[in-house]
């Protein structure tokens, strides 16, 4: 018998959802930020003036990528979710023994466990990506209490013995 998982989508789950899967990439966004505004500094001078003003433009749009990467990536999955689903906010997610089904509005999605790259939990969420920018994800709250067992009894089964892609430096994972 399939786990199900039914819940209403919002922003605050899109929000972390999105957190997860991008927070190498914006912890990078700040480091090179810091670095590159730290040499701008270093090398400010009437003789490296050109090398410094690079230096700072890098560090200073690394930086703002770092703010902004959040709010236009979540805007832009909002839109997307609502085109391919109807603008319809309920979820029902089936876990079976090989594969997931989930759907929500007009869209209908089979997901084979072998296509996972990864799971993990947020704060509230848990999360399976499928791809360095894409996964689906559902709120631990709402896995009833007579399904927590056979959940984990699934992470540690179905799921424990995925293929896993090599991480790189600069993966986003």
């Amino acid at each position: 018998m399939p786990i199900k998982v039914i819940f209403t989508n919002q922003d605050k789950y899109r929000k972390e959802f999105l957190q997860g899967i991008l927070r190498r990439l914006i912890f990078w966004a700040y480091f090179v930020g810091v670095l590159g505004l730290l040499f701008a500094w270093l090398k400010y001078g009437p003789e490296n003036s050109f090398q410094a003003g690079v230096l700072f433009t890098a560090g200073f749009m690394s930086i703002a990528v770092g703010i902004f990467i959040l709010p236009l990536t979540l805007r832009e999955f909002k839109k997307q979710e609502d085109k391919s689903t109807g603008q319809e906010d309920k979820v029902l997610i089936r876990f079976y023994e090989d594969y997931a089904e989930i759907h929500q509005g007009n869209s209908h999605l089979r997901v084979d466990y072998v296509h996972l790259e990864r799971i993990f939990t947020t704060k509230s969420l848990y999360v399976f990506q499928l791809g360095k920018n894409s996964g689906f994800y559902f709120p631990k709250e709402t896995l009833k209490s007579q399904d927590q067992e056979e959940f984990q009894a699934l992470l540690e089964g179905s799921f424990h013995d995925l293929p896993r892609k090599p991480r790189g430096f600069f993966s986003n994972k």
